[in-house]
């Protein structure tokens, strides 16, 4: 024990670990471009096939340990994101060419419970940037993208438990998680466009938290980033008015 705990703690691994944090710690574009992907994927695949289902696996394995390493935790817990995203990303793909319903809800409702702390950690490290930059805009993006993808597997979950939750969905008594993204996007912008609609009790409560929740992310984001850009500017001009004060004295 004494001797791995010393391999752990060994100045090449905290010298590794810290060259990781230093490149991705607050870099959230590699995080942002994963989640593009994979609501493109989600949108155009047929997930019959094998290679798409390698694919959108490949990326949920992926993406969580780069959001962990852009949110700058803890490296013990960007190696537990790893392995768990892992799983989830194997559920999910065992579920989906076994036609088996228990694993394909097991896989989502672990990547809702991974998408939580990760959106927790993400805005976490959002809010505690010191001034607004590049990497402060795209964490807000990937938190919001998160958000989408979040709920989608929530409606995955909800018709694989009742398959006459939502109505509409092209009429597919087994519906692909790309529409149920697509409700999700649909639902958390507000636009409504009524193709799919929520017809059990639980479905229309959980429609509802999604359009409140989306909207008031969106409100309480633009206010923060706001109000940080304008307080950030009266310190500068105050900088500016004391310096030129003294210069006149």
């Amino acid at each position: 024990m004494t001797g791995i705990a010393a391999r752990i703690g060994s100045p090449e691994r905290r010298a590794r670990r810290r060259l990781l944090a230093d490149r991705y710690g607050g870099n959230y574009l590699p995080v942002v471009c994963c989640l593009l992907l994979l609501y493109l994927l989600l949108a155009i695949a047929d997930f019959d096939s094998s290679a798409a289902v390698a694919v959108l696996a490949i990326l949920l394995a992926v993406l969580m340990p780069l959001g962990a390493l852009g949110a700058d935790v803890a490296y013990r817990q960007v190696w537990a994101g790893t392995v768990l995203s892992i799983i989830a990303a194997g559920l999910l793909a065992a579920g989906s060419l076994n036609d088996s319903d228990a694993l394909a809800s097991s896989g989502s409702a672990l990547i809702v419970l991974l998408f939580l702390v990760l959106q927790f950690y993400t805005l976490r490290d959002v809010v505690r940037q010191p001034e607004v930059r590049t990497d402060t805009i795209l964490g807000s993006v990937a938190a919001y993208l998160m958000l989408g993808l979040l709920w989608a597997y929530v409606y995955f979950i909800l018709i694989q438990l009742d398959g006459d939750a939502l109505a509409g969905h092209a009429g597919d008594p087994d519906p692909r998680l790309g529409e149920m993204l697509y409700f999700s996007v649909v639902t958390q912008t507000t636009l409504g466009y009524g193709d799919i609609l929520p017809i059990s009790g639980v479905a229309r409560a959980i429609v509802q938290f999604e359009a409140l929740f989306g909207q008031l992310y969106i409100a309480v984001l633009v206010a923060w980033i706001v109000g940080r850009l304008v307080s950030r500017r009266e310190v500068l001009a105050e900088s500016n008015g004391d310096a030129y004060a003294d210069d006149s004295v």
